[in-house]
């Protein structure tokens, strides 16, 4: 009878040990796909930013446009202006842009069409510009904020920068 517990507990042992062996290789299998699915975002993550290194590295030049307030005239970016110049690049690079106003803000994504992979959203406030009209106001500083935001994020250079004048004269 002694024999036959003593037996039983080393099955009850051997049991225990096969559980805890199984337990432990589901939980190292896990954690072994946790982190090939990590290599595999950081994968698409580096085939998303080479692709925006791209659009900025063969971005040209964005000429300004002539603007009037009374009888004060100025230069700015026209946001078509940015895009004529920002759309081919994109798209023969495989990314979109996705602008939206939300809430104060615009928020902007980038999305790499082939994985699927998007940046973090980029806000940008939106400061109604000085209008009677408080839509056009409020238009107009969506506009500006759209057109800032693609300028910040692709490094586009104007054709006549004022910073660029004021560090010639240093």
């Amino acid at each position: 009878m002694l024999q036959r517990i003593t037996m039983e507990n080393q099955i009850n042992i051997l049991e225990k040990k096969n559980a805890e062996l199984i337990e432990c290789s589901t939980k190292k299998i896990k954690e072994l796909t946790e982190e090939i699915d990590k290599l595999k975002n950081n994968q698409t993550d580096i085939q998303l930013y080479r692709a925006i290194a791209n659009v900025q590295r063969n971005l040209s030049i964005v000429k300004k446009g002539l603007g009037q307030s009374g009888s004060f005239k100025f230069k700015y970016f026209e946001l078509e202006d940015i895009l004529e110049v920002l759309e081919p690049l994109l798209l023969k690079n495989g990314l979109m842009i996705i602008q939206a106003p939300v809430e104060q803000f615009i928020e902007t994504q980038i999305i790499h069409l082939e994985t699927g992979q998007k940046t973090k959203i980029y806000k940008t406030k939106i400061v109604p510009c000085i209008n009677s009209d408080p839509s056009k106001a409020h238009g107009g500083g969506i506009t500006y904020a759209q057109r800032y935001t693609l300028k910040s994020l692709f490094g586009i250079v104007e054709d006549n920068d004022p910073d660029k004048e004021f560090k010639k004269t240093k």
